[in-house]
């Protein structure tokens, strides 16, 4: 089970870091190769990695659960 306490700030900065350089990664290789397959699997990547980025950042959490997180507090 997961526990509600927020991570420490450095461990926070070190992921969102992380999920930005695959954000780049993704990025530098649609614009590099050519080819459909690399577009994809970066496409996928890239979209995966920014919504962990959005949660990470506390941008992507639904209403209830940021009412019940309030509430814990």
């Amino acid at each position: 089970m997961k526990s509600d306490q927020p991570r420490p700030p450095q461990i926070r900065l070190s992921i969102m870091i992380l999920q930005l350089l695959l954000i780049f990664a993704g990025l530098y290789g649609i614009l590099t190769f050519n080819s459909p397959i690399v577009f994809v699997i970066s496409a996928i990547v890239m979209a995966g990695a920014t919504l962990l980025l959005m949660n990470t950042l506390s941008f992507y959490l639904h209403s209830r659960h940021k009412r019940n997180l309030k509430m814990n507090r």
